[in-house]
């Protein structure tokens, strides 16, 4: 999965390894470059932080499920003023 973007709101987009193809799939919630990236047990697919040009780091995650090809808000966290985030995301434990 990768973005478009850091200065416009680009249209996510998910790269399938067997074909070759680029499917793309907007996320409505907010700007993913340079987000963090996790798999989760389900197969789905956890985003932490992102682009915010007022913070230089989003506080927001997204989960995204690549069956469906549809996007879920998460809880956003609290943020200190001026600290650019840049999440890790470890492998999600099973």
């Amino acid at each position: 999965m990768f973005s478009g973007s850091y200065a416009t709101s680009g249209i996510e987009r998910v790269w399938d390894p067997a074909t070759g193809g680029v499917t793309l799939v907007p996320n409505p919630y907010y700007n993913l470059f340079c987000a963090g990236h996790s798999q989760l047990a389900d197969g789905r697919i956890l985003i932490a932080g992102g682009y915010d040009s007022a913070t230089l780091g989003a506080a927001n995650a997204n989960i995204f499920d690549p069956v469906t090809q549809t996007w879920s808000r998460c809880r956003t966290w609290p943020t200190a003023a001026g600290i650019r985030r840049r999440p890790r995301c470890p492998t999600a434990v099973r």
